[in-house]
């Protein structure tokens, strides 16, 4: 009993020193760059500093001191929440290490202390991580928060900034009916719209992850991870309803796949993410994709046939055709002029509505230290995740049709979305965390086949 005790305190005592160390060499950094942070921005931008980082920022007569030294603050931010991310992985790491038993000890005690945590006392943690994220996305939108709003009440008048937003209707019409509810203005209103979106997106996180698992330690852990990949994902231009929305209808469109909902749960869901954007295209490309399936009578892999679940297959095929028309249509029909000076009636985009950017996004890739594309360092993030899945994939059926669907998602981004707004990766982040409690084997999907 001593022996336990004692090997209890020196987990402590280590858990003990190295947080101290780690909060004293985060408090350092931060001193560091808040008294010489701006000052060595200031010196690279009148060209005053080392040579190379000089070379950093070549476009003074475009944008102000101020943009770069907000850029700066950002990725600042961004590398201690991408920090905080490694941190999970590389305690794991040494928690598995037979040289840190003691630790191991007094991990499985706090694994058993939380694990019998109450539901409510979750729930509370939750709201407490909701409070904290909210402040942050404040924060960092802060300088543009009007711009954002005009952005969503342009959808509902019809001057969106592009044409390609002009569908995406359910968010903007969701605080407009806020605002004539209560009789606030639609700027509270968006205020209130992001304050339930980002509390409903956890609880979601949540509950999915719980559902899955069964156990609310790795619930509350996956809830986390979900929200620092969100914060991960900000940067300070854009941020739009529809974002928020399109989190929480992937989480239940990857949470029904993984548990094998029926063809009419994924009909509803489709035309709930089809009122918010054009992403609900993936959930119909899913029933195509989860229409074959090889069959056999025999272990033997060479006597596999090929069925086909031709009602599920046709239904695909219909529901991206009439998605398709949906959002021509009510882009043909809403659209009156960009909301944006110079664009008028987007002309350029007119055709099928959406911007085409692969080989723009492409020159971005290859070009990543230049200061206007440091946002992209999420896509580069998101390949090596793609690549590890891959890896890490286990080939039956069921895995790699995900998997493929996983793939189409990144690949429609590099060819519709600006990979230097990180936001476009969102609807990611529930796959990514999902999929890596597939392979963990803390889940076992119903649809195996």
């Amino acid at each position: 009993m001593h022996n336990e005790k004692t090997t209890i305190w020196q987990g402590k005592k280590f858990l003990i020193s190295s947080a101290i160390c780690l909060f004293l060499t985060i408090a350092i950094v931060w001193m560091l760059y808040l008294s010489l942070g701006h000052k060595v921005v200031e010196a690279m931008y009148e060209g005053r500093s080392v040579g190379f980082l000089n070379r950093i920022i070549e476009e003074q007569s475009k944008y102000p001191i101020g943009f770069y030294l907000r850029q700066a603050d950002e990725l600042f931010i961004r590398f201690f929440i991408v920090l905080i991310l490694l941190l999970g992985p590389a305690y794991l790491v040494l928690c598995m290490n037979n040289r840190y038993r003691n630790l191991n000890i007094f991990r499985n005690r706090i694994k058993r202390y939380i694990a019998g945590y109450p539901m409510p006392v979750c729930l509370v943690l939750i709201a407490l991580l909701t409070l904290m994220e909210l402040r942050l996305v404040m924060l960092i939108h802060h300088e543009r928060f009007k711009i954002l709003v005009d952005a969503a009440h342009g959808v509902i008048i019809g001057t969106p900034h592009w044409v390609a937003y002009q569908n995406r209707l359910l968010g903007p019409w969701l605080v407009q009916f806020i605002s004539q509810l209560t009789g606030w203005a639609f700027t509270k209103s968006f205020i209130i719209f992001i304050v339930m979106s980002l509390l409903l997106a956890n609880l979601v996180s949540f509950y999915l992850f719980f559902d899955l698992t069964k156990n609310r330690l790795i619930s509350l852990k996956y809830t986390l991870y979900f929200s620092l990949c969100f914060l991960a994902l900000q940067d300070i231009s854009w941020l739009f309803l529809w974002d928020f929305l399109d989190i929480m209808i992937f989480f239940v469109f990857v949470y029904g796949i993984f548990r094998n909902w029926k063809t009419r749960f994924f009909i509803y869901l489709f035309i709930v993410s089809l009122l918010n954007r054009e992403n609900a295209l993936f959930i119909s490309l899913w029933l195509i994709i989860d229409a074959f399936k090889y069959e056999s009578k025999s272990p033997n892999i060479r006597t596999r046939s090929l069925k086909i679940n031709y009602p599920n297959l046709l239904l695909g095929i219909l529901l991206s055709i009439v998605g398709i028309l949906y959002i021509k249509l009510v882009r043909d029909w809403l659209f009156v002029r960009s909301g944006l000076s110079g664009v008028g009636l987007d002309s350029v985009h007119a055709a099928i509505g959406q911007h085409i950017v692969l080989f723009a996004n492409i020159a971005r890739l290859f070009n990543v230290w230049h200061q206007k594309n440091i946002n992209i360092l999420p896509a580069f993030l998101f390949i090596g995740l793609t690549i590890y899945l891959f890896i890490k994939m286990r080939f039956d059926q069921f895995f790699i049709k995900v998997m493929l669907l996983f793939l189409c998602m990144l690949v429609s981004i590099f060819v519709f979305g600006y990979i230097s707004e990180p936001r476009v990766f969102f609807m990611l982040i529930p796959f990514i965390l999902v999929l890596n409690l597939e392979l963990s084997d803390k889940i076992r999907p119903v649809h195996k086949l």
